[in-house]
């Protein structure tokens, strides 16, 4: 489990986040599917996705999102994280893999 801070930038306040890693699933295209808890809050259908952008390998998590009326996608869920929070979230995903 991971113990994210976020320093707020405008208030200089810390806010403490509890994520837990409580599905992964890799997927035939190398994706891997994840269900996470935040603070005691279920983000379903999470996706940790590694791919090759001009020419070096990135890393990133994305959440779920729909599709509005108007043809673009939205996402309803966002969590927003900083390298050292997507650094252990990514030992966690090893860990339940």
């Amino acid at each position: 489990m991971a113990v994210a801070r976020k320093k707020d930038k405008e208030t200089n306040n810390t806010h403490t986040y509890t994520i837990e890693v409580l599905r992964a699933k890799e997927l035939d295209s190398g994706d891997i599917a994840l269900d996470l808890i935040v603070n005691g809050v279920l983000i379903y259908g999470a996706f940790y996705v590694t791919r090759e952008v001009d020419g070096k390998e990135t890393s990133f998590l994305s959440f779920p999102s729909r599709k509005g009326s108007d043809g673009k996608y939205y996402k309803y869920v966002y969590f927003p994280m900083n390298g050292a929070q997507l650094a252990q979230l990514e030992k966690d995903i090893e860990a339940a893999i």
